[in-house]
């Protein structure tokens, strides 16, 4: 193909021989060629198929090329026009020229000048397209956003130099009220200065600034806006103008409230589903943990066996109920692309083995016999994400098994294909003794909400996604799900990954020992008191110096005045957030020119947000709750380890049971005996009483609740194990960020919670 096939031509020529021979020749070039034996044919075909090209003679009877070229510049002065002469006519050249000549060719030309020219206006005009779409989807960008949008542009003194109809509709100012004025006119007493000195500081530094903010109209009316204020950079990245972007956020709500209901009835656009499933999940999360926590607070109660079936039902029935939930929300983030792959270290068999013990109970209460095949495997360490690899498997257990009759036998395997020194491919399976899959219903078992067939779900169970999202799990770790099956005789599903090696494999064991002791002094910021008291023992057990510090101010006043070998930043503080008090530490460390390594703890740390903090400069990220040995990791990659250990025991004595299994569990994952576990708790209680009933109070009054409270709280029941607690709490967080109100139903369920959190305690007290 000689060009895209864009050009639609109209050749003007009136020697009829030259225009026959030529016509097939720019054929070839062209998606259309019409053809005209003078100016006045030529201007009728231009103004009836409006070609994007023309070439013409310049000496024609009845009309000549220029006349013609000089009517077509007129109606379409962007139109390339080619004039072709045979003759040296510098007076008609220079004519041509004047009216806008895009090429010459002299008769007669050659194919190869001919494809050059042609080349050229191709390009040419495929960028006016390109111009054109992407002016027509700036201008539908610009529509949408004035239609919705609070826009402003100010100069560098804040002096408003463009202002939307929105600004004028929000604030009751007219255009010309606003143009030459700050935005300061809109600044309410209410909102304190240092808000806006912390937006300038932002935006001078030529970074977005986002927040929200209290405003007055001109008749003193306060409102809301969700605002960001972006730099604009010239080509030599100089701040030139500031952007302002608004939402007012009551209309804001109201949109998204449209935007639910137009998503429900998108539901086959699987990127549109995968949007409202998210959006929808808090509402479909909350009144099923309602139902599954009062049953089983039920439980508990002196039921009789009737009573007790019934709430065992419902129970169950709920469990199943937001597993489905569950599955759907993930199915809908593959959809939508939003799903991300963590990659950590893992030993395979021993996840493979949790996995196939907890199966294990299944198969039993079945009469099923459940083998693990994979010895070849025993001691590999490798790269990826544990949790979707042990979900997969655990699906594929869970279908085998439910689909074996009693006296069958189920077989989790794993081979290996190729060893590299780099990476390591596998071929996980799991195979089975069960009923088996007609082969016209092998491709059909991998579609969402679809099982083999109708009866399939009335017997078993299930609503047909478990494989759908074990197939896409499988595809977006490198691999593809395949099944091989015999109606009658059983399954086999498989499916091959490679998978990196961990490094320094032997180095990971030794460098994560169970007991540890550090040189050093250490700086926490944590605005908790549960949480500081903590991290304060973990720490000193570990042999360090501790300084608490409630927030980052303090954290800034203690690095002045002392030398910290690391520092341990909590991102929820008042007066300064850990965001805020990471950067004025690196400035600190510049002047300094010495680099103390800076460490995030957040309850709200998952994989994307692990890789934000070290993207935005912090060293490392620990989780609440925290665990040991994710503690000593950190600490073994930037503090000096003690080498002798015996003369400085730790203490961390196992746990002995005292009939409570979550204590149990988090004082061994913490390393420290149950009664200092105990007395973290009874800290915690006597510490959270009262925010509690403040949040209680707050709903209470309206409905809104503080989401630093809520979030404050959740942190320490997470690093207590408080699980239920923290889930609910989560919750409210969530709602008041959303600033959605919090109802009924999930008001009992946090008192509930936390009337179990103090019985608990108080009862081991």
């Amino acid at each position: 193909m000689e060009t895209s096939k864009r050009l639609r031509i109209l050749y003007v020529e009136d020697d009829a021989l030259i225009r026959e021979a030529t016509l097939p020749v720019l054929e070839r070039f062209a998606l259309e060629v019409f053809s005209a034996q003078n100016g006045e044919e030529a201007l009728k075909f231009f103004r009836e198929k409006r070609p994007n090209i023309i070439i013409t003679d310049i000496r024609m009877p009845v009309m000549d090329g220029l006349a013609m070229a000089r009517l077509i510049k007129t109606e379409s002065p962007y139109v390339p026009i080619i004039f072709v002469s045979a003759h040296n006519d510098t007076d008609q050249l220079m004519e041509a020229i004047d009216l806008g000549a895009d090429a010459f060719l002299v008769k007669p030309f050659s194919l190869q000048k001919l494809r050059e020219i042609l080349r050229k206006f191709d390009r040419y005009i495929a960028e006016q397209e390109e111009t054109k779409r992407s002016q027509r989807l700036l201008e539908e960008y610009k529509k949408a956003v004035d239609a919705s949008a609070i826009l402003s542009i100010s100069d560098l003194s804040g002096n408003i130099i463009f202002a939307n109809e929105k600004l004028c509709e929000i604030t009751g100012y007219t255009r010309e009220e606003l143009l030459g004025h700050p935005h300061s006119m809109f600044r309410h007493p209410d909102t304190p200065k240092e808000v806006f000195e912390r937006l300038w500081s932002t935006i001078l530094e030529g970074k977005i600034w986002k927040g929200m903010l209290k405003n007055r109209k001109k008749n003193g009316e306060p409102y809301y806006v969700d605002a960001t204020v972006v730099p604009l950079m010239d080509e030599n990245n100089q701040i030139t103008q500031f952007l302002g972007l608004r939402y007012e956020i009551t209309s804001l709500i109201r949109a998204q409230n449209a935007l639910r209901v137009a998503l429900k009835r998108a539901e086959e656009a699987d990127r549109v589903k995968g949007v409202f499933l998210a959006n929808m999940s808090h509402e479909m999360r909350t009144p099923l943990n309602g139902i599954i926590g009062f049953g089983r607070l039920l439980l508990e109660e002196n039921l009789n066996q009737e009573q007790r079936e019934y709430v065992e039902i419902i129970d169950k029935s709920g469990e199943h109920l937001l597993g489905i939930i569950n599955d759907i929300l993930d199915l809908s983030k593959i959809e939508s692309g939003k799903f991300e792959l963590e990659s950590l270290p893992m030993k395979l068999s021993e996840e493979l083995r949790a996995v196939a013990d907890f199966c294990e109970v299944k198969a039993r209460e079945k009469g099923v016999k459940l083998l693990c095949l994979f010895k070849e495997i025993e001691g590999l360490i490798i790269q990826g994400d544990v949790m979707r690899l042990k979900q997969v498997t655990a699906n594929l257990l869970g279908n085998a098994i439910k689909f074996t009759p009693e006296g069958g036998e189920v077989r989790l395997g794993v081979e290996v294909l190729e060893e590299r020194e780099e990476a390591i491919a596998l071929d996980f399976s799991v195979s089975d003794t069960g009923i088996g899959i007609a082969p016209e219903y092998l491709e059909k078992i991998f579609r969402p909400f679809e099982q083999a067939e109708s009866s399939t779900a009335r017997n078993y169970g299930g609503t047909g996604l478990g494989l759908s999202i074990s197939q896409e799990l499988v595809r977006l770790m490198g691999g593809e799900m395949r099944c091989q099956s015999e109606e009658g005789k059983g399954s086999r599903f498989s499916f091959t990954l490679t998978l990196p090696k961990a490094k320094g494999l032997a180095q990971a064991e030794r460098e994560i020992p169970k007991e540890a002791f550090f040189n050093g002094k250490v700086l926490v910021a944590e605005d908790n008191l549960t949480n500081q008291k903590l991290v304060r023992i973990l720490l000193e057990k570990l042999g360090l110096l501790v300084v608490m510090a409630d927030d980052g101010v303090m954290a800034l006043e203690h690095y002045a005045k002392e030398s910290f070998d690391l520092v341990f930043l909590d991102i929820q503080m008042p007066l300064m957030d850990g965001w805020e008090t990471k950067r004025r530490l690196r400035e600190v460390q510049e002047s300094q020119n010495r680099r103390v390594p800076l460490v995030v703890l957040s309850a709200n740390a998952m994989s994307s947000d692990r890789a934000k903090y070290v993207e935005e400069g912090f060293d490392a990220c620990l989780t609440k709750p925290l665990i040991k040995e994710e503690l000593i990791e950190v600490l073994m990659r930037y503090l000096p380890l003690q080498s002798s250990l015996s003369a400085l025991t730790l203490d961390l004595a196992e746990s002995s049971s005292k009939g409570n299994p979550r204590r149990q569990k988090m004082a061994d994952r913490l390393g420290l005996d149950e009664e200092s576990f105990l007395e973290l708790e009874r800290e915690f209680v006597g510490y959270a009483s009262h925010d509690v009933e403040a949040l209680l109070l707050e709903i209470e009054g309206g409905g809104k609740a503080s989401f630093e409270r809520a979030h404050a709280i959740k942190g320490a029941a997470l690093n207590l194990g408080f699980d239920s607690l923290a889930e609910i709490l989560g919750e409210i967080e969530q709602l008041a960020r959303e600033g959605a109100s919090v109802g009924v139903a999930v008001k009992k369920i946090l008192q509930e919670a936390w009337k179990q959190t103090k019985e608990e305690v108080e009862g081991d007290s």
